[in-house]
């Protein structure tokens, strides 16, 4: 016969178990979506693959089918911009590429004619065009520098930033084209991006593309005056975003992808997501999403 004792045991044993079962019941429900804040369920997004990490320590506080594959659009020219970097002197940034007229004839086959922002045989900078790929997604600026640092050859750049990625950690993900256009070779994870992205954050140049505001393209052969550009994210988010900074992307497949960082009460975090579809009520999905996830955190994160 049992004891009061041994009988009040019993009971809390049985509901340690009944909150475990709960527990893996949520997680069975919610497929590949997890969190490791267990003060409240995470909010619903739209992206249907998505990831946000510790920048520091890698910790992964929430993901969503972040391991799967997924097509990252214009997110693919962060690898671009990582690749050059890492592959130049800093005085090199000064050097001027002509763009190729014959890009912005392969631009127009698919769809990123509008995502100039050069003209053929433009002399710009290579800062210049690293600028315009972070703050403007420009197709232009990313053939130039592809062509550049694969030897006037996109294929051999396609070969050369593989590489690279797998040196990074990308395990998952293939590039064969710089732009971000939807192809069978052209594919990611969150969680492969997410490394990209925290890789990519310990370089001083990167970060001030990645968090920048207002870049000043100088006069050159076909400019007659200085332009200044804009991070389309300063567009999408607002003055009163918890984003810092990021990238955007979108193709018709990939439909609204970010990859962004936020400071939660002195931790900094970094969130990718992709396949947001967007609607009549919310063009910006991806912003909505992520800024969803930041706020979650930082309710939950005391």
């Amino acid at each position: 016969m049992f004891s009061r004792g041994n009988h009040i045991k019993i009971k809390k044993a049985l509901a340690l178990l009944l909150s475990a079962a709960v527990i893996v019941s949520v997680s069975a429900c919610n497929g590949g979506e997890s969190s490791t804040i267990t003060k409240e369920d995470p909010p619903a997004i739209k992206s249907k693959c998505a990831v946000v990490e510790n920048l520091k320590t890698g910790e992964i506080v929430y993901q969503r089918n972040a391991d799967e594959k997924t097509r990252p659009a214009s997110l693919a020219k962060i690898m671009v911009i990582v690749y050059a970097l890492d592959h130049m002197k800093a005085s090199d940034m000064d050097i001027r590429v002509a763009t190729l007229a014959s890009d912005y004839d392969y631009m127009k086959t698919v769809g990123e004619y509008e995502s100039a922002g050069f003209e053929p045989g433009e002399k710009a900078t290579l800062r210049d065009y690293l600028y315009g790929m972070m703050f403007e997604s420009q197709a232009d600026a990313a053939m130039t520098v592809a062509r550049y640092f694969g030897d006037g050859s996109l294929k051999t750049f396609a070969i050369r930033e593989n590489a690279w990625a797998r040196r990074i950690g990308m395990k998952n993900s293939h590039f064969d084209n710089p732009i971000g256009v939807d192809s069978a070779g052209n594919y990611g994870t969150c969680l492969d991006y997410a490394r990209l992205v925290r890789y990519a954050m310990n370089n001083k140049e990167f970060r001030k593309m990645f968090d920048g505001v207002k870049y000043t393209i100088k006069a050159d052969n076909k400019r007659s005056s200085d332009t200044v550009i804009t991070h389309s994210i300063r567009y999408e988010t607002g003055d009163n975003s918890m984003i810092l900074g990021g990238k955007t992307g979108y193709t018709p497949l990939a439909k609204k992808c970010l990859a962004s960082n936020a400071r939660i009460d002195g931790t900094e975090y970094i969130c990718v997501s992709t396949e947001a579809k967007q609607t009549v009520f919310n063009e910006y999905p991806n912003i909505s999403d992520q800024e969803a996830l930041y706020r979650y955190i930082r309710k939950n994160s005391h």
